[in-house]
């Protein structure tokens, strides 16, 4: 993948892109602020960003913090706020929200105070929760958030009787839980709070920890066969052995077309993002866009159904934090965005399957949620003296969006 020309004009950034056919596309990323911190929305003051979601249509869900009232909001409405009472259930604490394309959400309440419980909810109805039977176990902790899939299906990781390991449950069974058998070994502890996904298939993937003290990333649907390992500590994937994950810091995703994504140490305690397609999609000193990555936030990994990965990797030049979707860089620090300049960026995203990217970060100082529009257009061929003209046309031209330039292929190798 090359640049053919950049045209830098204003705020504007315009590349086209030769591909690794010859193909020649046009990319551009525009932005919009989706909320910031103290705008009203519903009526309620929008607080400190605390989890947000995606879908495909480009709505989104978002939970915030602010004096101990955690809220969920919408774009244009409060969908529930601390002391609500959601099918005769008082809420507390809510956060880890999600959102599927028919537009149905699902959030976790967690315990502060008096009646308020600990479950899985919708802003009208109660999913599950601590005193629930669930596979013929009482859930006695929720502990993640919620994930869920475009038929409504629903999973959420607990703890039940007691156990320290608990399972990945939906509200109408188990999907996989401790005791059960996986890769030569008997699952004992699933590590992490991380929010779960579960795929179009009801298939889900979750870190492990077994007896015999095999750590890896696995998937189950929960049906009469236990879980399948991905891969494993100490397996080599794509030219580089995964050497070790730090306990509960795992947070693998699934897509639509069973495609896993995770993110640990390499060889050399080099941090490295894997695919179950055997490809590495980047690494602790790679160089995208200029900007040399020192580490990577594993928690933030998102996939979608191109098989594309987005994620949350420091840099080197400004000891700061940028977002990446795949080898591009959507953000970094001192970006100009919508003639506001971005002080700082938070430790997740989410992406979508319509080429929207969604992330936290400051605006002159001020907590924001944006979402980044990505869009490639195909060009028909051009000769190298059209192109020359195009690039000269493209810096005489004014715009108000930034654009950068858009990668042809889904990472390296």
């Amino acid at each position: 993948m090359n640049a053919i020309f950049k045209a830098v004009c204003g705020v504007t950034m315009t590349l086209l892109i030769i591909g690794p056919a010859g193909e020649i596309f046009a990319g551009v990323i525009t932005y919009s602020i989706v909320a910031q911190t103290g705008d009203t929305i519903g009526g309620a003051t929008v607080g400190e960003f605390t989890d947000f979601a995606l879908n495909d249509n480009g709505n989104v869900v978002f939970t915030t913090s602010s004096v101990g009232t955690f809220r969920v909001f919408s774009q244009t409405a409060l969908l529930a706020t601390t002391g609500d009472t959601i099918d005769s259930n008082v809420v507390g604490h809510l956060s880890v929200p999600d959102i599927n394309n028919a537009g149905l959400v699902v959030f976790r309440s967690q315990f502060i105070s008096g009646s308020q419980v600990n479950g899985i909810f919708t802003p009208t109805s109660k999913l599950a929760a601590v005193g629930d039977v669930i596979g013929g176990e009482t859930l006695n902790t929720i502990i993640s958030g919620p994930g869920i899939n475009n038929n409504g299906e629903v999973v959420f990781k607990a703890r039940y009787d007691g156990t320290v390991g608990g399972g990945f449950f939906t509200p109408n069974g188990d999907l996989i839980k401790t005791g059960e058998t996986l890769n030569n070994g008997t699952l004992i502890h699933f590590p992490g709070a991380n929010q779960p996904t579960i795929n179009s298939s009801g298939v889900t993937a979750f870190e492990y920890f077994l007896s015999n003290s095999k750590r890896g990333v696995a998937i189950s649907s929960g049906s009469s066969t236990d879980g399948t390992s991905i891969a494993a500590v100490g397996d080599t994937i794509a030219g580089v052995t995964w050497s070790g994950i730090a306990v509960g810091s795992l947070a693998p995703v699934i897509n639509d077309n069973g495609v896993v994504a995770w993110a640990g140490t390499g060889t050399g305690a080099i941090d490295t993002i894997w695919t179950s397609q055997n490809r590495i999609v980047a690494q602790e000193g790679d160089t995208i866009g200029g900007k040399e990555i020192s580490g990577l936030v594993f928690e933030s990994v998102s996939i979608n159904n191109l098989n594309q990965i987005g994620y949350i990797g420091s840099v080197v030049e400004d000891a700061q934090q940028a977002v990446f979707l795949e080898q591009m860089v959507i953000a970094g620090k001192n970006d100009i965005i919508l003639g506001q300049t971005l002080t700082a960026i938070g430790g997740n995203l989410d992406i979508n399957n319509s080429g929207q990217v969604l992330f936290q970060g400051k605006l002159n100082g001020v907590s924001s949620l944006i979402l980044a529009n990505v869009e490639t257009t195909a060009v028909p061929e051009l000769s190298g003296f059209s192109l020359m003209l195009m690039g000269a046309a493209g810096l005489m031209s004014m715009s108000i969006w930034k654009r950068r330039p858009i990668p042809l292929t889904n990472g390296r190798g």
